[in-house]
């Protein structure tokens, strides 16, 4: 995802998850860019960059410097994989109108029972 921040942001970062104890999440930068904007009369300077996580158990830098290829590659399959499962959501989710008419429905036959009960 594109991203912006007020520093060149290197090649990567890794943090540790208080939530998840044992685990990181690795933070990798690519094409960034400086830039400036005019917001009313301020003046805005930062860097825009493409940004990728991986949550993975605790590792160290140089595992990382080593292997740098292999784990930027897996942590932009895990967004494609992400996006997917949101497209599928998005597509895949009822509107307004057929829970309203799931419920009717649901409704309409516990009314039938109740009444030849």
């Amino acid at each position: 995802m594109r991203v912006r921040g007020d520093n060149d942001p290197g090649t990567f970062s890794v943090e540790a998850m208080p939530n998840k104890p044992g685990w990181c999440l690795v933070r990798f930068y690519e094409n960034p860019q400086e830039y400036t904007e005019e917001l009313d009369e301020t003046t805005i300077t930062g860097w825009e960059y493409d940004e990728y996580h991986l949550e993975q158990p605790t590792i160290s830098q140089e595992d990382i410097e080593g292997n740098l290829e292999v784990y930027l590659r897996a942590a932009k399959e895990a967004e494609v994989t992400q996006e997917s499962r949101l497209e599928d959501v998005e597509q895949n989710k009822a509107d307004k109108q057929e829970v309203a008419a799931v419920w009717d429905s649901m409704a309409a036959a516990y009314q039938e029972g109740v009444q030849s009960a």
